[in-house]
């Protein structure tokens, strides 16, 4: 029996699709596009618009994927960027064509509250960062803020892999109680 061949990192996709290589392209599709659809979608509500976003984020990715930079974010961090930005674009566009008066106040006010409910929401989670031990909140800074997997985070700090996956889950449950308390004091 042969064995399997060995499966290609995100990061050798892509370098292959900036080469113009199609079958990298359509691996990297079939890994990451149910995802990216659930996320479009999560945003816009619509699956149709959902749907043709996806089709524009990936044009996008066969049309960029040189200008990747592995040493700024993983893969799937950049892939959901592009998603993030083409869903936000297509929201703000159906805004401005949104009908009646007021309806670019009403976009820009429907911002300015979203970017202060972000703020708020990101103020509460390093809150409760800082309540968590060191070793919990480092390990989910590096892979939530910096990007590393738990590999790179287990090798930059010396520490088994078993031991960061424990860390971060247990971290991430603690925060989910910490916020929990928060909203209902709220």
């Amino acid at each position: 029996m042969t064995p399997a061949p060995a499966r290609s990192s995100d990061q050798h996709l892509l370098a292959r699709v900036a080469e113009g290589d199609l079958h990298s392209f359509a691996e990297f599709y079939d890994r990451h596009a149910a995802r990216t659809l659930g996320l479009i979608h999560g945003m816009v509500r619509h699956a149709a618009d959902a749907e043709d976003l996806l089709q524009e984020v990936f044009a996008q990715v066969w049309a960029e994927a040189g200008r990747y930079d592995p040493q700024r974010s993983q893969p799937l961090f950049w892939l959901g960027l592009i998603a993030r930005s083409r869903a936000l674009d297509s929201l703000r566009r159906a805004r401005r064509r949104g009908d009646g008066p007021g309806a670019a106040e009403t976009a820009q006010q429907d911002g300015v509250a979203d970017a202060a409910e972000l703020a708020e929401s990101a103020g509460l989670v390093r809150g409760a960062l800082t309540r968590l031990p060191r070793e919990q909140s480092e390990v989910i800074r590096l892979a939530f803020y910096r990007g590393f997997t738990h590999a790179e985070i287990s090798a930059l700090r010396g520490i088994p892999l078993g031991t960061v996956k424990t860390r971060i889950r247990l971290g991430m449950r603690r925060m989910r109680e910490i916020l929990a308390q928060v909203k209902v004091s709220a």
